[in-house]
């Protein structure tokens, strides 16, 4: 949970009213949750008590890899979910909620309908964006982002559990740059390395394994399964499927991936981003390899989740 959750009431900056449109079972402790979010931002009073319209309106916004708190009226808890849809998808907002007894995540898992009324709030800066805006930084919700340059070349995903929801988000962005590109032989490159403890926990599998293979040049699956003897779907080109944790000499294969030319070229490329997200321990664990093989820590970007 981020650390609005801890608190008994919403915090006050922009609050929007949004509408539950659509449930479904992700993986066996993964609930899908689709809403749509009207443009009509309101403001809370610190206990909560009054909601006043902001006039004149703000259109809902976001950068991929940011989250939503997430209020619901009869629960004093306040939830944090990275949004795994795409700015372009709006006023449609994708998030997917891990089962658990914290309030907000029991009330989305067990007990949400279609047709309930939500609020959510955008933050975060753990974001990709291809758009550098100014010196770097995007303004979204009132709020600077920091965002990667627009020439990034080589990319390195590394996610733990349910920490691929924010990459997820960053990685369609990355798709649907390559479409709108129509080219399987231009940057920016890069790959995924993605641990999870059971097969069936492997969230997006099927939709992440799809990209790769329209864009093998561009995109490489590595897949982590470490409580399981299953390892998950039929190996193939674009997907990779090893049991165990993620080790410091597989990144050093994943960085070496990611530099590599593309098509004909023979420069190496240079990494220039590494997004990192899983549980307690995973983001250090990961960064330090990162270094290890070269990597600046300024090139190191991070969220952790619990």
């Amino acid at each position: 949970p981020h650390a609005d959750d801890e608190k008994d009431s919403p915090p006050k900056r922009l609050w929007y009213i949004a509408t539950i449109t659509h449930l479904c079972q992700l993986t066996p402790t993964v609930t899908g949750i689709t809403i749509d979010v009207a443009n009509r931002p309101m403001l809370t009073s610190d206990q909560g008590a009054s909601w006043q319209p902001v006039n004149p309106s703000k259109a809902f916004a976001f950068l991929p890899g940011q989250w939503v708190d997430f209020y619901i009226p009869a629960i004093k808890k306040v939830g944090g979910y990275s949004i795994v849809s795409l700015p372009s998808h709006l006023p449609r907002l994708e998030l997917a909620v891990k089962r658990s007894r914290h309030p907000p995540a029991d009330w989305v898992t067990s007990k949400a309908k279609v047709g309930d009324s939500v609020k959510v709030r955008v933050g975060g800066e753990f974001v990709y964006s291809t758009s550098s805006g100014d010196e770097g930084r995007q303004i979204v919700d009132g709020g600077a982002c920091m965002v990667p340059a627009p020439d990034s070349k080589g990319l390195l995903f590394v996610a733990g559990g349910v920490g691929i929801n924010p990459l997820y988000g960053m990685i369609r962005q990355l798709h649907y740059d390559y479409a709108k590109a129509q080219s399987t032989t231009q940057g920016p490159k890069a790959i995924l390395l993605y641990s999870a403890s059971k097969a069936d926990e492997l969230l997006f599998e099927p939709e992440l394994t799809d990209m790769a293979k329209e864009f093998p040049n561009n995109f490489h699956m590595v897949y982590h399964v470490t409580k399981d003897d299953e390892k998950g779907s039929e190996e193939d080109s674009s997907a990779t499927y090893r049991r165990g944790r993620i080790a410091s000499g597989e990144i050093g294969e994943a960085l070496q991936w990611a530099a590599s030319p593309i098509g004909d070229g023979k420069a190496m490329i240079p990494i220039s981003s590494i997004y990192i997200c899983g549980p307690t321990g995973f983001a250090e664990e990961m960064s330090e390899a990162c270094q290890e093989h070269g990597v600046p820590r300024s090139a190191i970007h991070f969220e952790q989740w619990w």
